[in-house]
């Protein structure tokens, strides 16, 4: 942005923009560069690394903690498509792009619009005294990092959601979410849910 405060005279004003983790001012280059599985491109997302790294610590439970008590079949349809969730996701810090917002949207009884978690691939930031991208693990703290470890986990939330709602509706849920989403096959689906 130049402004001129005279004829001849011209000021460079630094261009900011917000995290909107932390609502701090910063500079366009501090923010984290995120991609999705469905995308080759990279989107400038909507926090620094600082504040992003913070806010994964907190996603697992955030998580678990609605797919355990959701009380919206549609939500829970979609949770279940889904599977496991283990990677970031945000959708005012890493939003998803427009052409697949529709994919992780869903209405609840109520009509209104929750937003079902849409994990990144890879997280990137530059660091201009490397001159390189420095890549950040998008796996969230808390979540198991194993296969097996991964497994166990989904097959403990199934179990205590069997328990809670019943075997046949969380079955049914399961195939019509992975349905739902079968269009572009993402990694938090690769755990099949066994019925």
């Amino acid at each position: 942005d130049i402004s001129s405060t005279s004829e001849d005279a011209y000021q460079a004003k630094p261009f900011l923009t917000e995290c909107k983790i932390s609502y701090e001012e910063v500079s366009p280059t501090q923010l984290v560069e995120y991609k999705f599985e469905e995308s080759p491109h990279w989107f400038l997302g909507m926090s620094t690394r600082l504040y992003l790294e913070s806010f994964r610590k907190s996603k697992f439970t955030s998580w678990k903690e609605l797919i355990l008590t959701t009380t919206c079949q549609k939500t829970l349809r979609s949770l279940l498509g889904l599977g496991p969730i283990t990677r970031l996701y945000d959708r005012y810090a890493l939003p998803t792009p427009p052409e697949l917002k529709e994919r992780f949207e869903t209405v609840d009884e109520n009509g209104k619009t929750v937003h079902i978690p849409h994990c990144v691939a890879g997280l990137r930031v530059w660091d201009p005294n490397s001159t390189s991208y420095q890549e950040i693990t998008p796996h969230l703290d808390g979540a198991p990092s194993s296969d097996e470890a991964v497994d166990a986990m989904w097959s403990s939330i199934l179990d205590q959601l069997r328990q809670a709602h019943g075997s046949d509706l969380i079955n049914k849920l399961i195939k019509e979410g992975q349905a739902r989403l079968s269009a572009k096959k993402s990694p938090e689906k690769e755990t099949v849910a066994k019925a």
